[in-house]
């Protein structure tokens, strides 16, 4: 069984290759559809932003088993996001990356299956999708 302390680390590395594989996409490529379905690498950040943003603001309801309609929300923060630069984008992004990694280290009750879904499960998705999208 993995420990929270393993769990922060394999989350932070999948995060950090996560970045990696962002920073690498040429600017004009970022608002190109196709990276996850019709989403762009644009839109992917955001969808990050706010899953991890939503996530450090709702720690307490998900250790109590908050029921999430996740289309709904992705719906509702893409259409929010539209709009947005990408550089306001990869900041959201990075800081509530950050709250939220931070949050997960002083929970002592981290429900590791749970937070390995929601975090670095969630990002090697996108880091598969991303790969294969620029593989293509």
């Amino acid at each position: 069984m993995q420990t929270p302390a393993e769990l922060i680390a394999e989350t932070e590395s999948a995060w950090a290759n996560l970045m990696g594989i962002i920073d690498d996409v040429p600017a004009e490529r970022l608002t190109e559809s196709g990276a996850c379905g019709r989403w762009s690498v644009k839109d992917i950040i955001g969808h990050l932003a706010f899953w991890d943003g939503f996530e450090a603001d709702h720690v307490a309801d998900r250790q109590a088993g908050l029921e999430v309609d996740w289309q709904r929300l992705n719906d509702e923060a893409e259409a929010m996001n539209a709009e947005r630069p990408v550089v306001d984008l990869k900041a959201a992004m990075a800081a509530n990356h950050t709250r939220l990694m931070a949050m997960l280290r002083a929970d002592p009750d981290l429900d590791i299956s749970t937070w390995r879904t929601l975090t670095h499960d969630h990002y090697a998705e996108h880091i598969a999708e991303l790969r294969q999208w620029l593989a293509g």
